[in-house]
């Protein structure tokens, strides 16, 4: 079982709330992200597989999701902790990543988070 955390902002917020300020007014999206991760905290990191994960590069994945044509990609690594799935940064993808440096950023949050430099939060929305 996994806890979920989110990189935390410069302004006291934090990448998850962020995101769901943005898409709250559409429940669909955020109804989907939700049974999603409530599914994926309770599974052993080998149950994190497609379709609704799947890693990229540098200790980055993907949690995949689609609603009305929109791939939803938030993007984030299994630490700091042994237990811990942190998001980095909100996507979406076509073709390709929009914005096209969304998996430069994650892996740049990543290695702040490694050294110490940034904080993380826990994020209690999907706790059973």
């Amino acid at each position: 079982m996994f806890i979920a955390k989110a990189y935390a902002l410069d302004d006291g917020g934090d990448v998850v709330s962020c995101w769901y300020a943005e898409y709250g007014r559409w429940p669909k999206i955020t109804a989907r992200l939700d049974l999603l991760m409530i599914h994926l905290l309770q599974q052993h990191k080998d149950g994190w597989t497609r379709p609704h994960y799947d890693t990229l590069r540098d200790g980055i994945g993907e949690i995949r999701f689609k609603v009305k044509g929109i791939l939803y990609r938030p993007l984030g690594f299994f630490g700091p902790n042994r237990n811990d799935f942190t998001f980095l940064f909100f996507a979406t993808k076509r073709d390709d990543f929009e914005p096209p440096d969304a998996i430069d950023i994650a892996v740049a949050r990543k290695a702040l988070i490694e050294n110490g430099s940034v904080r993380t939060v826990e994020i209690n929305r999907w706790k059973q």
